[in-house]
């Protein structure tokens, strides 16, 4: 399963150039929904003993005052079992 966001910048700019408001509430959301597919993909790669390295597999937004400014798929590193996720390594090639 391979997802790509491509683009999102000059889409941003496009409609802020027509006069549309962008409501961060509205992208968070997207690209909420667009990095839990990943983490999905990267879940269901993982093997499953224990269950803990997956759980710290998540998405993750970041906020300031001023409101949203990111989304990251990946690891939480403040999960109790954040420490195990990045050791399984899948390689380009099939197994």
């Amino acid at each position: 399963m391979k997802n790509n966001v491509q683009g999102l910048a000059e889409v941003l700019r496009a409609l802020e150039s027509m006069g549309k408001d962008i409501d961060s509430k509205q992208i968070e959301s997207v690209t909420r929904n667009e990095a839990q597919k990943i983490v999905n993909a990267a879940k269901s790669m993982m093997p499953e003993q224990t269950g803990l390295a997956k759980q710290s597999v998540q998405v993750i937004s970041t906020k300031t005052e001023n409101g949203f400014t990111g989304t990251l798929a990946g690891i939480n590193w403040h999960d109790e079992h954040g420490y195990l996720a990045h050791i399984f390594e899948f390689g380009t090639s099939p197994r």
